[in-house]
């Protein structure tokens, strides 16, 4: 997908959007064309039957030489009518599947973003950033076609006009490009206000997404006030920028409505001129008048059409700005799977630091062996969330490399990788579905039975039981219906559902009883055989059974070994055992 930042990126990015749906598009732009010559057409038929019907008023003739043009504004009525059901029934066939296209695009890419990303960025503020694009770029598609469709029935007009008489044309045609040129500016200079407008829109909508997320913080600490004022605030920068651009629309409006009042007056004073010297016929004189009027009409809907385009783009540029942002991580070989046996990591000569921050960890060169255990300890900040972020690539180090089974994990696909790593979080999150969804997560074509068998290893079995709906119970946003511990048996079944080689565990037992984490204790144990283990700890008890224990401080590892070995080091891990012996916290 190309990077959006250009006006022509945005053009591009609608051709490749349109392109599957063109003889759709086709259709809609030939119906275009038509609606445009029946504009001028129309009147001009209707000034032929009234120059009729004056020429042979109570004549003989009458019915002979009025029949023809009456029926054929009638047919052109039928058939301007079937034309526009046709429009309606491509719109039908194209427009919905192109913004369900627009959503499965966006989110592709979004999913491709680094972790890091999504960190500085509120969910709710993406999701608006999709919906802005999706129905702002089905207006700015609408408006394009009643741009074209207006500008060909003024250029037909100035035509037909000159039938009647060129000093019509002449009015027509300059008043035309003065309107049109002028709209065109009037479009390019909304789009910056358009754009900050759609920017604090969506600040707005990610802070309501924020709060109501949040909503047991808001609730335990008080600060519904608080929250209110935030968004009191924002809401007050999005009417402001709202206003902005409102005024902007209506200063435009305005110039463009004098122009619009000035080609109507010179209209008619001509008609009034050339019937007072009897140069134009009766017909003539409605020929021109309608044909004047339509004109005026084409402009400005042509003129709210350019606004609207000028609006929309600034919002769609502003979307795909944020949406097509270059992707902050390693390009990875999408295609390319990696094969892990053993489970071997090698950390050779890795340098990190976070964006816009010092060196984290310099020159590392360090190695898990394959189906080893181990254990990383140390205070917070020390470096061992980072160790492990850096091997399932949520961030991406910037020198060195980190080698599996001697497969750089920088030259396979990371949903490849992720594969091959199940990962048990401090602080489990689960989606909005049912426990049984939730836990099959791990392993999407596992049997019933067999979710059912990785949450009785969890320890999950019994509470699912007990809820009135079971495993078809809904847990609500990040899973609020549930306890802190019951959440993160669910991480643990679904881990040991997906029964990866590599298993990394962020202190998996902490929201647990001692009764609970005493069973969950042989379950894990149960899930590391045959495996490579890395555990981050905080209460070094969880880490006692480990083949080696890695202490991290400020980027670097101090200390490694069994438990035994540290402690007769007398060193770091020793005085952080003593501390912990002594029942205080880390």
């Amino acid at each position: 997908m190309v990077h959006m930042h250009q006006y022509t990126s945005l053009r591009k990015f609608i051709l490749s959007v349109f392109y599957p749906y063109r003889s759709y598009m086709y259709g809609i732009a030939l119906i275009g064309v038509y609606s445009a010559i029946h504009g001028a057409i129309q009147p001009y038929v209707l000034k032929i039957l009234l120059d009729n019907a004056v020429a042979t008023i109570n004549s003989p003739n009458f019915f002979a030489s009025t029949f023809l043009p009456a029926l054929l504004l009638i047919i052109l009525g039928a058939v301007f009518a079937f034309i526009w059901g046709l429009y309606n029934y491509f719109i039908l066939k194209s427009l919905p599947n192109i913004k369900a296209d627009i959503i499965k695009m966006t989110t592709h890419r979004l999913r491709g973003q680094s972790f890091e990303y999504f960190q500085n960025k509120l969910g709710g503020a993406l999701s608006a950033k999709i919906s802005d694009l999706t129905n702002n770029l089905q207006e700015l598609v609408n408006s394009t076609f009643n741009i074209s469709r207006q500008a060909l029935t003024i250029i037909i007009a100035i035509g037909m006009s000159y039938v009647v008489n060129p000093y019509f044309a002449l009015v027509f045609f300059i008043t035309s490009i003065g309107f049109i040129f002028m709209a065109y500016y009037c479009a390019k200079s909304i789009q910056p206000y358009s754009g900050r407008f759609a920017e604090s829109r969506s600040q707005n909508s990610g802070l309501i997404v924020d709060c109501f997320a949040n909503i047991a913080n808001v609730m335990m600490f008080a600060r519904s006030k608080y929250e209110e004022k935030l968004l009191n605030t924002s809401s007050d920068d999005m009417i402001t920028k709202d206003q902005l651009m409102q005024r902007k629309n209506m200063i435009n409006a305005l110039i463009l409505s004098a122009i619009s009042s000035a080609l109507q007056i010179m209209s008619i004073a001509l008609l009034l001129y050339f019937g007072s010297i009897g140069v134009v016929t009766v017909g003539d004189f409605a020929f021109i008048f309608i044909l004047s009027i339509t004109v005026i009409d084409q402009i400005w809907f042509l003129t709210e059409n350019l606004l609207s385009i000028g609006e929309k783009v600034g919002i769609c540029r502003r979307a795909l700005d944020t949406i097509y942002t270059d992707y902050q991580h390693t390009p990875a070989l999408s295609g390319k799977k990696i094969h892990v046996r053993s489970g071997e990591i090698v950390f050779k000569d890795l340098t990190f630091n976070y964006r816009n921050g010092k060196v984290f960890f310099s020159k590392l060169n360090v190695r898990v062996q394959g189906k080893k255990k181990i254990g990383l300890v140390g205070y917070s900040g020390g470096g061992k969330s980072s160790f492990v972020n850096l091997i399932t690539r949520l961030y991406d180090a910037q020198g060195g490399d980190i080698l599996i089974d001697g497969q750089s994990i920088y030259d396979v696909s990371k949903e490849s990788l992720r594969e091959h790593i199940s990962f048990i979080p401090q602080d489990p999150s689960l989606f909005h579905r049912s426990l049984l969804d939730n836990i099959r997560y791990g392993d999407l074509n596992a049997t019933d039975e067999q979710v059912i068998d990785a949450a009785k290893k969890a320890h999950a079995h019994e509470f699912i039981s007990n809820l009135s709906d079971g495993y078809h119970t809904l847990v609500g946003e990040r899973g609020v219906k549930l306890s802190g511990g019951q959440r993160q048996r669910i991480a643990i079944a679904r881990a040991i559902l997906k029964n990866a080689p590599i298993l990394i565990l962020d202190e998996a037992t902490s929201a647990l009883d001692s009764v609970t984490e005493e069973y969950i204790q042989e379950s894990l144990y149960l899930a590391m055989q045959d495996k490579t283990v890395i555990v981050i700890a905080h209460r070094l008890s969880t880490v006692l059974a480990m083949n080696e224990i890695w202490v991290f401080d400020k980027g670097v590892i101090i200390e490694q070994g069994p438990h035994q070995e540290l402690l007769k080091l007398g060193g770091f891990y020793k005085k952080l055992w003593d501390v912990q012996r002594g029942h205080s916290f880390i």
